[in-house]
């Protein structure tokens, strides 16, 4: 019955899974990619001379890391252990190696901020003992904690352990977490009290549990990550949940329901997303599942691909108790459902459930029209044009659903922002309209030679006015010839020789002529007011701690079509030069037209001289 499609353990958070068969997440982690393809060479965590991504704070390596300013820790957990004894704010540095945890995994209660790098995904492994119902890494603390660049492991024997479980403000970035096929672990990643998961990718091998839980009163951004396991995403509340440009899997296993994202409280918002539901039990596989528990449930989204089993409701909206109000509104949206009632809604109980659409393709028949309004661009449904059902979500150049909404990027209500671009970060808008969907089909870019053409003025009324297309600037294969480096007082200029360990070169491929701007980035700590991080004060500085992105230069500078080599030694003016720490540099490109390319960042440290 499709009005109980929850299993017991929804209610009781990560411990109550059970180890099923494994059932792979079709579809796979999809790549961001520019107009074209782009190969980012960022090799800041491969050398030594670290300095912390926090202000101020001491820098532990671990073996075989080497390089940190305060010296280097026998292990994780004595690297963890120091920064709370500390009570100051520390980075601890990995390196390329596989790091076992103690039988009761790796452990942080500390109050102040602590980072964990790794080198990256592929070469730094977090992992467990065989040890069942354990955290590969917890941290129960007020402070900001931030993981990233690693991958975290489940053994081949695991059953029941959860990758990461972080209760303080949390940000997750370029981590992996997956195992062995025969684990069957609980959770992928917990977070309790918001912040932010980026570039992540996430497979339980058994399906089983959420991927991603998120709960707590705290905001939550979750960016640019595939996430699927038995539910993909788990918004419990009460807090606020964006997504943008994700691909988020549900599966069902046996007799357990499996949901790409399921909701019981707060506010979520999305776009650009994959939601796909999958598994062996036809009847509870849903992409998307508001279930107003205890309270309020609310979900505004744009651009949403939903797809799964044909026989199945993918979207189902229900509040079954009194007081509860379970409201969903989406736009520019496919539901891929063409034999049965897409969207499920229900009230009894007293509750309250109200569905509201706008320029999207679903299935109307047997629709409660009484909770379900269609607005007056839907399509009742139309097959979407995939280039393959099977796999492949991205829409055909016979689609009937491209420029299908004129509204243009910024006009929709979908949480604090709206992303500019697709699944695939390209183009939202690159015809007449928005195509609808996670995908905006891309027309093949055509490079068409001036013709100078020399016309009679009696005949010039007889030509039409022709109008170049525009072409995004794409700031593609963006590398530095040095990750750790040293200052000098020397300008930025354009490199005509091999350089010395003094200073980095930055190089970058343009495929038109544009105005570039170099945005030089650090993580500082600040304060938490309200839902933002905000810069210490005399009166907010007993407030929880957190991290922020400050800009300390930029430097602008003409761009020609092709590779463009800057040198830099640390002075972006003559009166302005970075100090030694670790930075992000952002690199945007303008062109004419005013179109912006896609940024593209890479990561160095400068060290003291």
């Amino acid at each position: 019955m499709r009005g109980e499609p929850i299993s017991h353990h929804r209610g009781t958070g990560v411990d109550a899974a059970k180890p099923l068969t494994r059932r792979p997440a079709a579809g796979g982690p999809r790549v961001s990619r520019a107009l074209g393809i782009l190969l980012v060479a960022v090799c800041a965590l491969l050398l030594g001379g670290w300095q912390t991504a926090i202000a101020g704070a001491k820098v532990y390596c671990v073996a075989p890391a080497t390089g940190c300013s305060d010296g280097v820790q026998s292990s994780l957990q004595a690297a963890l252990t120091q920064v709370k004894v500390d009570g100051a704010a520390g980075t601890i540095v990995l390196g390329s190696a596989t790091y076992t945890a103690p039988a009761g995994g790796f452990k942080y209660s500390g109050t102040v901020p602590v980072e964990v790098d790794g080198v990256s995904s592929s070469t730094t492994t977090l992992t467990l003992p065989v040890v069942n119902n354990t955290y590969v890494l917890s941290a129960s603390s007020s402070g900001a904690v931030t993981v990233r660049s690693l991958r975290v492991l489940f053994p081949s024997a695991s059953t029941g352990d959860t990758g990461l479980k972080l209760l303080g403000p949390a940000t997750i970035t370029n981590v992996l977490v997956d195992g062995s096929p025969a684990a069957a672990p609980s959770e992928g990643i917990i977070l309790t009290d918001g912040g932010s998961v980026s570039g992540t990718v996430v497979t339980l091998p058994a399906a089983t549990g959420a991927a991603l839980d998120l709960s707590g009163a705290a905001a939550a951004t979750v960016q640019d990550s595939t996430l699927a396991g038995e539910v993909g995403l788990f918004a419990k509340g009460p807090g606020t949940v964006e997504v943008h440009r994700c691909v988020l899997t549900g599966t069902s296993v046996g007799v357990e329901s499996g949901e790409a994202l399921l909701a019981f409280g707060g506010t979520v918002s999305a776009d650009d997303s994959l939601l796909r539901a999958s598994g062996t039990n036809a009847d509870a596989a849903t992409a998307l599942n508001l279930l107003a528990t205890p309270t309020t449930v609310t979900m505004n989204a744009t651009q949403l691909t939903m797809v799964g089993n044909p026989s199945d409701n993918l979207v189902s909206v229900q509040a079954n108790s009194a007081g509860t109000v379970a409201t969903l509104h989406f736009t520019d949206s496919i539901i891929a459902q063409p034999s049965n009632s897409s969207i499920f809604a229900e009230q009894s109980g007293g509750g309250s459930a109200s569905v509201t659409t706008d320029y999207s393709d679903y299935y109307h028949f047997g629709v409660n029209t009484a909770i379900v309004h269609s607005g007056t661009h839907d399509i009742p449904y139309v097959a979407p044009g995939f280039v393959n059902p099977a796999g492949d979500f991205r829409l055909l150049a016979s689609s009937p659903l491209l420029n299908f909404d004129p509204t243009p990027l910024g006009a929709t209500p979908v949480g604090a922002t709206e992303s500019a671009t697709d699944l695939d970060g390209r183009m939202r808008i690159t015809g007449t309209g928005r195509d609808l969907g996670a995908y905006q089909h891309q027309p093949p870019i055509v490079n068409v030679p001036t013709v100078n053409v020399v016309t009679p003025p009696s005949a010039a009324n007889l030509l039409p006015t022709l109008t170049p297309m525009l072409v995004t600037p794409d700031v593609t294969g963006a590398s530095e010839s040095h990750a750790t480096w040293r200052s000098s007082g020397k300008l930025a200029g354009i490199a005509r020789r091999r350089r010395t360990p003094v200073g980095t070169t930055f190089s970058f491929g343009l495929n038109e002529s544009a105005s570039v701007r170099f945005a030089f980035t650090q993580r500082v700590s600040g304060r938490r007011v309200g839902k933002s991080c905000v810069a210490q004060t005399k009166h907010n500085r007993r407030r929880s701690s957190c991290n922020r992105t400050v800009t300390t230069a930029t430097i602008s500078f003409a761009g020609h079509a092709g590779v463009n080599r800057i040198t830099f030694q640390g002075r972006a003016s003559r009166t302005q030069k970075l100090r030694p720490g670790r930075y992000v540099l952002v690199i945007t490109a303008t062109n004419a037209a005013g179109e912006r390319s896609v940024p593209r960042s890479l990561i160095f440290t400068i060290i003291k001289s």
